[in-house]
């Protein structure tokens, strides 16, 4: 999923164009995927005030507008990186973009990224890697599934024993099967300790 140094260049030259016009101008760039590359130009507009550090890296790429418009902001995801300690290992069930496992696994010893679209996961292991963030495994998976049937009786401590201690999740349209310990997951953003018990809730 590298970026070439030609398709650096078209969201260079393109980053303040109008998106429609450059679909329709597509055939004259044989070579570039455009609609790819337009995705890439309207996410990193989205991200430009929310995630600085993210949009100044032209090596990053972007599954999906939609992802960089649901995202945390660089912010709330450093605010959030406070909640947890240097001993924890997280499980993030709603790993989207994956800003949140970034700025947790910098400061978590090991991060499960678990999402259900392949194409997220592919940008984010390659993110990851961009990143630095070697102590990330991608897991392309349903949590919903996860937490209703991982093997044992006890869903939550079974399920995640082997990879985290902690439980995040963000409550939003795209996941609002997830729960925990029975439990519908709050607005906004919760974390449980491995079990389902809720430590704490950090609404966006």
């Amino acid at each position: 999923m590298n970026l070439t140094a030609e398709e650096k260049q078209f969201i260079r030259d393109h980053a303040s164009d109008d998106a429609n016009r450059l679909l329709l101008r597509a055939k004259k760039y044989p070579q570039l995927d455009v609609p790819f590359l337009v995705d890439q130009i309207l996410s990193r507009r989205q991200i430009r005030e929310k995630l600085p550090s993210w949009c100044a890296n032209e090596d990053l790429v972007f599954p999906a507008k939609i992802a960089a418009e649901q995202c945390s902001s660089e912010r709330t995801a450093l605010y959030k990186q406070r909640l947890v300690s240097s001993s924890d290992t997280l499980c993030d069930l709603t790993g989207g973009l994956g800003i949140d496992s970034y700025f947790f696994s910098r400061k978590v010893s090991q991060l499960t990224y678990i999402e259900r679209f392949p194409v997220y996961c592919e940008a984010a292991r390659h993110n990851f890697q961009v990143l630095g963030a070697d102590n990330i495994t991608v897991r392309n998976e349903n949590s919903v599934d996860i937490l209703l049937h991982p093997p044992g009786r006890n869903r939550m401590r079974t399920g995640f024993a082997s990879f985290a201690s902690l439980i995040v999740a963000e409550s939003s349209a795209r996941h609002s099967q997830i729960v925990a310990d029975g439990r519908p997951a709050t607005d906004g953003v919760f974390i449980a300790g491995n079990g389902g018990h809720p430590c704490v809730v950090c609404p966006e």
